[in-house]
Order: structure tokens, then sequence, then C-alpha cells
């Protein structure tokens, strides 16, 4: 049994988790999160280290820090967002500065592997919003890369994995209000078999809205999934 720790991409509510898409034997778990920070995410893990129900789950993929820079970013976009930012922070933490996150990772990664968990680490995905701070991406990424040398962990570069297949120069919005957001949700709950619609329609190549994947995405990152559990000599049924 594999516990897949993440937030809202890879809970896949919003545009399409990779989980669907991997190798059924795998047997993963969805534990994603909307909105999850790493210390959010963090306290969970240890949380379903102690329940019966995920006693049998040798291998834990590890898919955090997207919020970490994504709810900060929005907040200094509109005062509307400020206000969603602040109270969220209140409850999840949100490790905008690098240190600290690195910090919260590496101790996440060493209680898992001291736990004798296999351990898969997914690093921050391309984000297609105006003005994205993908510097910082790529930063938060190299800390997550140097965490998994240091403990023997594998690593997903989704982000390189994605950047090579935009091939145009769009961004999304989901405005100052958060209405777009809205309108999203409900679109791809009522009609979840249609989210890459809203992929197309945009001219994103990676996502649906800026940040959640696209079809495309998400089997790309199965099928990284897939081969870094093989290297890792994760067991399927």
């Amino acid at each position: 049994m594999t516990l897949c720790i993440g937030d809202s991409i890879t809970l896949g509510m919003m545009g399409y988790s990779y989980i669907p898409f991997a190798d059924k034997k795998q047997q993963l778990v969805n534990l994603g999160v909307n909105g999850e920070s790493l210390l959010g995410g963090v306290r969970r893990l240890r949380r379903y280290m102690r329940k019966r129900a995920y006693r049998e789950a040798d291998t834990v993929i590890f898919s955090l820090g997207t919020n970490d820079i994504l709810l900060p970013y929005l907040g200094n976009r509109s005062r509307f967002w400020q206000i969603q930012y602040r109270l969220r922070n209140i409850i999840r933490r949100f490790s905008s500065d690098i240190g600290e996150f690195a910090g919260y990772y590496e101790e996440a990664v060493r209680q898992m592997k001291h736990n004798g968990y296999k351990v898969v680490l997914v690093g921050l995905p391309y984000i297609q919003l105006a003005d994205y701070p993908l510097g910082k991406v790529e930063a938060y990424n190299s800390c997550i890369r140097s965490v998994a040398r240091t403990y023997d962990a594998e690593f997903i570069d989704i982000y390189e994995m994605q950047k090579k297949r935009v091939h145009r120069d769009r961004t999304c919005s989901w405005g100052k209000l958060n209405a777009g957001r809205i309108a999203d949700g409900l679109y791809m709950l009522l009609f979840p078999r249609r989210k890459d619609s809203l992929s197309r329609r945009r001219g994103l190549d990676v996502t649906v809205d800026g940040v959640h994947f696209n079809s495309r995405s998400a089997r790309m990152l199965a099928e990284a999934v897939g081969r870094a559990m093989e290297r890792a000599g994760v067991k399927t049924v």
C-alpha cells in the first residue's frame, strides 16, 4: 500500500489527479487535501502513520509545497485574496521562507525514513499564472532534490517535465474575487470528463486553469511515479 500525501493536485477535484492513471497494481491511496500546506501535510502524515487502516503501507508519495508559494502569491493580487490567505494561514501555516520550508521538509522525510517507508518526493509543478514566481518554484525544487539525495529518496521533477511541453506562453487568472476558480470548480464537478476542454479553450499546455493538471500532466506524473516506485523496489500486488 502506498500513501499519496498531497494537496488539490493530488486530490483531483480540480483538474486531474495522477492516481487514476497509475497502474492499479500499485495500490495508491489518495490522501490529497484542497489548499494543503507543507506543514499541514506533515501533521496529517504523522496521524496516518499511527492509523490501523494504513498499517500495511510501505511507501509514501509526498507531493506538497505548491500552496506555500501559491497562496502568498494570490494574497498579493487583491484584498480579497489577502483576507483568504491570512485566514488559511492561521491553521495551515504556509512556509513562504525557503529556510523554514527546507526544515519542515527535511524533518518529514527523516521521519518517513525512520519509520521504514520507501519515499518518492514529487517536486512543485509548473504554474501558468501571470507573473508567478517560477524562480522560487525552482529554488524550492532544488531544496527537495537535495533532501532526496541526502535521505536516498526518489525525486520526480514534474516542473521540468511540464516545462518541456509548454509551447505557448499562455497564462490564466481566477480574478480578484476568486470568481474564476468558483466557476471552474462547478464546471469540473458537473462535467468531470470534460476538464481538458478548459485547457484547450485557454491554450494551456499542461494545466486546466494555470495550476491544476490537465490529463497530459497527470499521465506524465503517473508514469514517472511508476518508474520511481520500480527503482525504489516497491512491490505491486
